[in-house]
């Protein structure tokens, strides 16, 4: 894919996408602690601490925290994915420029001869 890059201010902002992701993972740790405190919560809710007819809520408790967790793995998954396409496309713009400097050299270097 071709950005039509010609200078160093078009480059994507690869450190600020990266710090961005990297705040975005350290904001999921929050749901793993809530998936965890479920899961805590769920082990107390036990049939000796919490049961009606015969039935507490671990279970439910359980699934629950299965589910936060899943959502937050989900979302670092996406975050990785983010990440991993802005360094693709950072390095192929750099390519470019990189490539735009030596066809100037070149022609540069052609009109002095």
């Amino acid at each position: 894919m071709a950005y039509g890059i010609t200078s160093e201010s078009q480059l994507i902002d690869y450190n600020t996408i990266r710090n961005g992701c990297s705040a975005y993972m350290d904001s999921l740790d929050y749901f793993m602690q809530a998936a965890k405190q479920v899961m805590e919560a769920a082990e107390m809710c036990d049939k000796k601490a919490l049961n009606v007819d015969g039935q507490t809520m671990q279970p439910v408790l359980y699934e629950l925290a299965q589910q936060i967790a899943n959502v937050a793995n989900e979302y670092a998954s996406r975050v990785n994915e983010v990440n991993v396409q802005a360094v693709n496309v950072y390095n192929a713009q750099v390519r470019e420029l990189n490539a735009y400097y030596q066809r100037l050299a070149q022609e540069q270097a052609a009109k002095n001869n």
